[in-house]
């Protein structure tokens, strides 16, 4: 396997970014398994530490999948992943990260709202599941973007406005490539752990049919993720 060595001590982005070279190359493809940690450390010249850290944003991103007692394979689906990461330089540096929360903030919301009174109980149910995958995968450390944008995405179907939901999906990919600069961050579940209790707030009002208190905590979650950005430097 021809892998480039890093020169320096890295930060996990420039193996993250070669390991992305090798799967766009075809020298790791949908389905292998990943070589383990020790091989790749040995490979790229830094330390064990320095590889956890990327295949975990790997994970989050949904370009890797670990499977229990079995190892860490590519996901069958990983170019669509990485093509949403790669959006991740249109971000940074650029007004488009504070336009697109700012569009967040603006639509995100009513759908909430038109989501208290329209939900059916199919709805509310697919919502309760979600959040309970969502908990499960925080616990056993297999979380990734997918996850939490699936809630949201339930939310915009239960509003049942076709529009908003057209104009939503054509963003789709610039959502996850925003979501990956906010989730890689933060391993450690903590953050997450506060992200899913804020989604269990947005689901009991809607399921209470409680719209204006819908909206305004999605409008609050929403806040949150932007201002918890805002202190990374993208």
């Amino acid at each position: 396997m021809n892998i480039k060595p890093i020169d320096r001590k890295s930060l996990y982005e420039e193996i993250t970014t070669e390991i992305i070279h090798l799967i766009k190359t075809g020298q790791w493809k949908p389905g292998d398994k990943i070589t383990g940690e020790v091989a790749l450390a040995e490979a790229f010249g830094v330390s064990r530490n320095s590889i956890r850290e990327a295949l975990k944003a790997l994970e989050l991103s949904g370009i890797i999948v670990a499977r229990p007692g079995k190892g860490t394979f590519l996901a069958v689906d990983a170019m669509q992943h990485i093509n949403r990461m790669e959006l991740v330089s249109t971000i940074k540096g650029t007004d488009s990260y504070d336009e697109l929360m700012e569009t967040r903030l603006i639509v995100e919301p009513q759908l909430a709202y038109l989501a208290s009174k329209r939900a059916t109980k199919t709805d509310i149910d697919e919502l309760k599941q979600l959040i309970k995958e969502q908990s499960e995968a925080v616990e056993n450390g297999s979380y990734n973007i997918t996850l939490g944008l699936k809630f949201h995405n339930k939310i915009m179907e239960a509003s049942r406005n076709e529009v908003l939901a057209k104009f939503m999906n054509s963003i789709a990919d610039e959502l996850c490539a925003q979501r990956f600069v906010q989730i890689s961050r933060y391993f450690d579940g903590h953050t997450l752990a506060h992200e899913l209790q804020e989604h269990q707030e947005i689901l009991d009002h809607i399921a209470a049919g409680e719209a204006d208190l819908a909206k305004e905590k999605v409008y609050t979650h929403i806040k949150n993720a932007k201002d918890s950005l805002r202190k990374i430097e993208i």
